[in-house]
């Protein structure tokens, strides 16, 4: 078993991140007293920009016609890759700077993720098995497809075996302990503008009142019409 401890503080001494992951690392070594500890301290032997960016032009430059600069950044990116990947445990002691990591831990991160093996890498299953899956576009769909996958562990797509299925926002891949989310907001649909409905015209007979109120209008006053008609009649 294997501990990576990353020391990013440039306090030294001084530093509560170090002292705090010395903590750390020490109620870890009490329960695994036999592991084994590798160190960064990214202050003492800081990863350079230069490192960077010779790995990633190492990447685009053939083999034979690499400088000796690229080679070396290069080897050390897989270095820290290869650390990162053999720990069971990581301890990254940083402090805050400007509400951010401070620039020693985002170089190392930036050349280990370099390190990083590219191309088809095989899945490692239970029992010394293995597996690949591939991703692809096909009209206009991303798509995966099962390579060699052992019958006992089939390619589950949202808990469905599948041997080739179309992937959409937030489905769930998985093939035996793996677990992958398909993130990709790209995907999703345009959201369809719905135009407002047309105002109503209301006439000024509509803010009277309820309908029907002119008509006892009129019959009302040609009642008092009619009985003052009656009242003059009897009279005269």
């Amino acid at each position: 078993m294997t501990l990576l401890r990353i020391d990013s503080s440039i306090l030294g001494p001084y530093s509560a991140s170090r002292a705090l992951a010395d903590i750390v690392q020490k109620h870890w070594l009490e329960e695994h007293p036999t592991a084994t500890v590798v160190t960064r301290d990214l202050a003492a032997d800081p990863i350079t920009a230069a490192s960077w960016m010779g790995a990633v032009s190492a990447g685009q430059t053939p083999e034979d016609q690499r400088s000796a600069e690229q080679k070396a950044a290069l080897e050390l990116a897989g270095q820290l890759a290869a650390e990162l990947r053999n720990a069971e445990t990581v301890i990254v002691a940083t402090g805050l700077y400007n509400w951010g990591v401070n620039q020693l831990l985002k170089s190392w991160f930036d050349l280990a993720f370099v390190g990083v093996p590219q191309g088809d890498q095989p899945l490692e299953l239970p029992q010394a098995a293995s597996a690949t899956i591939a991703l692809f576009w096909k009209d206009g769909e991303l798509r995966v497809a099962a390579g060699s996958t052992p019958p006992r562990y089939p390619l589950m797509l949202n808990g469905v075996a599948v041997e080739q299925a179309a992937l959409h926002p937030g489905d769930q891949l998985g093939i035996a302990m793996h677990r992958f989310l398909v993130d990709a907001p790209g995907l999703l649909p345009a959201p369809v503008g719905t135009p407002p409905e047309p105002a109503i015209e209301h006439l000024p007979e509509d803010e009277a009142g309820p309908r029907g109120e002119v008509w006892w209008l009129i019959a009302t006053a040609a009642v008092l019409a009619l009985c003052i008609a009656v009242i003059l009649l009897v009279r005269f």
